[in-house]
């Protein structure tokens, strides 16, 4: 509907759906641009026998009049965990639909993780068009020693944060550890959360041990403050803040979801999500034993090379074939 950014491959040929409302968002908008927007894909379909490739089971599921009245190929990649994120029931249940939609009409699916591939088994979708492609780095610096640790850690975590993203629990987390800090007279780490806040009930009583900064495009200038990067999100597929810090040299600490796991190749490098205590212990302790941060630091660079491929190259294949 709206101008694409400026860094658009100049190979993508850019076509605007005419749209009269000017909002974004509301009941109104989604009903009208759902019907809208499945015709007009169906008009720009006749006479061309296009292949259409779109990026998640609600986009997929607008394309069911194009798979429905010309029989065009259809092929979805979902980027996302294949379960509802929405926290509310009308939502969520909108959310389900599209996604059987998507996994009826789409020729081929492309998931992120096997663990996606096993829920959508779990969920009852028929799996035999699913494949996998996990998302890549792009570049990878090699930091495979570890500056000798002076001080606290400094850890970083980014990202827009609704709910699901979980940033409560980094709270619960630093609470407990400024506490165990003067118990043990140790400095505490501090955290540094670079984002955009969505979430209602996002606690904001920030202690001097957690620094609340803006979103910025650009973060490569920051990651060589940092020794590790935390991510306690909920609902993810294989998210790119995460590949991005990894390739940048950070040791990444992640949630124990299945598809988190997935991504960093390691329980050690998971953290149990019901437990901020363990965790607090954990980082603690880490600070205190340069070896066991190397060790993670290792790990984790490892993971990343084994995720630095041409993604691109291996989409396009899957797209056509």
């Amino acid at each position: 509907l709206d101008q694409p950014p400026s860094m658009l491959s100049p190979q993508v040929v850019w076509q605007q759906i005419p749209f009269l409302l000017k909002t974004r968002s509301g009941f109104l908008f989604w009903l009208l641009f759902t019907v809208w927007a499945s015709f007009f894909c169906v008009w720009l379909s006749l006479g061309k026998n296009p292949r259409w490739l779109v990026f998640s089971p609600f986009y997929c599921a607008l394309l069911a009049p194009v798979k429905l009245l010309l029989g065009l190929p259809v092929i979805c990649f979902i980027r996302s965990k294949l379960a509802s994120a929405s926290e509310s029931r009308f939502l969520g249940y909108v959310e389900t639909l599209t996604q059987k939609a998507c996994f009826r009409i789409s020729d081929k699916i492309i998931v992120q993780t096997k663990a996606n591939l096993e829920l959508a088994e779990s969920l009852g979708f028929q799996t035999s068009k699913v494949e996998i492609l996990p998302n890549s780095i792009d570049n990878i610096l090699d930091h495979s020693e570890l500056k000798s640790l002076k001080g606290s850690l400094q850890i970083l975590t980014t990202g827009v944060f609704t709910k699901k993203k979980n940033l409560n629990f980094l709270f619960d987390v630093w609470n407990k550890l400024q506490a165990l800090s003067l118990e043990k007279s140790t400095p505490c780490p501090s955290l540094t959360i670079i984002g955009v806040l969505r979430d209602q009930d996002f606690n904001k009583k920030l202690t001097d041990k957690i620094t609340l900064a803006p979103w910025t495009n650009d973060l490569n200038s920051q990651y060589s403050k940092f020794q590790i990067y935390l991510h306690p999100s909920l609902h993810e597929g294989m998210p790119n803040s995460v590949l991005e810090a990894m390739g940048h040299g950070l040791i990444a600490l992640v949630a124990n979801t299945p598809e988190l796991e997935e991504l960093v190749g390691d329980k050690r490098l998971c953290f149990d999500v019901r437990k901020p205590e363990d965790l607090a212990i954990r980082l603690l302790e880490l600070q205190g034993h340069q070896d066991e941060l190397l060790e993670l630091k290792k790990l984790t660079l490892q993971r990343s090379r084994e995720l630095c491929f041409d993604w691109e190259a291996r989409a396009i294949c899957l797209a056509i074939n």
